[in-house]
């Protein structure tokens, strides 16, 4: 069980960003694909994906630290959410 947020520097210079959900988080509310194009707003990048695993491209390198804390805090919000 469980979300994770990850990020990646490829061959390149090239970043990515990664996305996993487990099954049960998903049916609480939680997608990968939705998440990852969260995050990927603060680095100027755009993806897409699965319920369950999704990735992006990273145009601004240096906003990944505040785009995972960003995917932090959607996921939070959406397990109080899905409490309610």
């Amino acid at each position: 069980s469980g979300v994770a947020v990850l990020a990646a520097e490829m061959p390149g210079k090239k970043h990515v960003l990664f996305a996993f959900v487990s099954e049960d988080m998903i049916s609480r509310g939680v997608r990968a694909d939705a998440l990852v194009r969260e995050v990927s707003a603060f680095v100027g990048g755009r993806g897409g994906g699965k319920s369950h695993i999704a990735q992006a491209g990273v145009e601004d390198a240096t906003s990944i630290e505040e785009a995972l804390h960003a995917g932090a805090s959607a996921v939070r919000a959406l397990l109080r959410k899905a409490k309610a």
